[in-house]
This record gives structure tokens, sequence and C-alpha cells, in this order.
């Protein structure tokens, strides 16, 4: 093979180990990124799960305020009746 030749080879084999380098940095930058960007995705899930549970939490308090008031009631109108019941009884 001819000098010209055999350096052309060379030059160009250079040149494609050269692009495998740069190729593999640019692998390794991306792979650099999934990791971070696993890293933000798992952060969000975490605060999602936990706004949805002060969510559900939220969401239940008026229920439990209706039913704490509804017992209350529950109970004067018991009280009031047991009274009636008690002054009719014993109050002449």
């Amino acid at each position: 093979m001819p000098l010209r030749a055999r350096q052309q080879t060379n030059d160009h084999q250079k040149e494609c180990l050269s692009r495998v380098h740069s190729i593999e940095t640019e692998f390794r930058l991306l792979a650099q990124m999934l990791g971070y960007i696993h890293d933000d995705i798992k952060r969000l899930q975490n605060s999602v799960d936990s706004n949805e549970a002060r969510i559900k939490t939220i969401e239940m308090k008026p229920g439990e305020k209706w039913e704490s008031t509804m017992q209350k009631i529950i109970q004067l109108l018991v009280a009031g009746v047991v009274g009636g019941i008690t002054v009719r009884l014993f109050g002449s």
C-alpha cells in the first residue's frame, strides 16, 4: 500500500475514533441527565402522593363536622324529651 493511501486510511481511522469518543461522551451525558430526570420524577411522585393524602383529609373534614353536629342535635333532642318527661312525672 502506498504511503499516501496508508496516511489517508490512518486519517480516516483517527476521524472515526474521534467520532466514537464524541458519541460515547454524549451517551454518558444523556445517561447522567436521565438519572437526574428519574430523581425529579420520584420527587414529584412523592409530592403528588403527599398532596393526595392531604386532599383526602380535607375532603373528610366537612363530613366529620356534619356528623358531629347531627350527634349534638340528637343529644339535645333526647335531653329535651327526657327533661320533658321528668318534669311531667315529678313536676306537679
